[in-house]
């Protein structure tokens, strides 16, 4: 049975993966420690510094030009850093999901 199952486990662990790995709210709520972060809260904990130098900044500094924020550029290049590992995983388990699509269709 379980050679038969193979396909739906590894759609079932890449999704369950991909959920907790993009999930920052738990460890919010357990890890006090920041050398514990996980890249998401590190990212999601550098995009509110952003935002908050950027709303701020135009208050106290208007005018200056003193304060070079990252663009949206170095917030894509964040993104692709949080998704690195599940690009890297992905073609590993790729196999099995395209398996468990062609075992499943219908023929007629």
């Amino acid at each position: 049975m379980l050679p038969l199952s193979k396909p739906a486990v590894a759609t079932i662990g890449l999704f369950t993966g991909i959920t907790y790995w993009n999930d920052w709210t738990n460890g919010l709520y357990y890890i006090n420690n920041e050398k514990l972060y996980s890249i998401q809260q590190l990212l999601m904990k550098i995009m509110d510094n952003i935002q908050a130098l950027r709303s701020n900044s135009t208050a106290s500094l208007l005018g200056t030009g003193a304060v070079e924020l990252p663009g949206t550029s170095i917030r894509m290049a964040m993104a692709v850093i949080g998704i690195l590992p599940i690009l890297l995983i992905y073609p590993f388990v790729q196999k099995y999901l395209v398996k468990g699509v062609v075992v499943g269709a219908v023929k007629g």
